[in-house]
């Protein structure tokens, strides 16, 4: 009885990658660039491992966010600091317009 109740509270703390995503994106169209930015680089620290795709949302979502705010001469250190292969499609688009 004791397990399934810690097996419960542990699965419930756990996010899920598309919420977290939706809600920083949320946070960002909602004029919080800062907080939406900080939010990507916590969901990117949180769910990079899971799949190079939300590796590479989070942090198109927190390079977007910096040039948002002016930081213009970190996008590019941000971006070259992914290791995870670009998926094709609309993330490249982005990441090449971030560039």
């Amino acid at each position: 009885m004791v397990f399934i109740l810690f097996f419960s509270i542990a699965c419930s703390r756990r996010r899920d990658p598309q919420g977290a995503f939706d809600h920083a994106v949320r946070t960002f169209q909602h004029g919080d660039i800062a907080a939406a930015t900080d939010e990507a680089e916590k969901g990117y620290r949180e769910f990079h491992l899971m799949s190079p795709e939300w590796a590479w949302k989070f942090r198109l979502l927190q390079a977007n966010g910096l040039v948002w705010r002016g930081m213009n001469n970190r996008v590019l250190s941000l971006l070259a600091s992914e290791t995870s292969p670009l998926p094709p499609g609309d993330l490249s688009v982005t990441k090449n317009r971030l560039e």
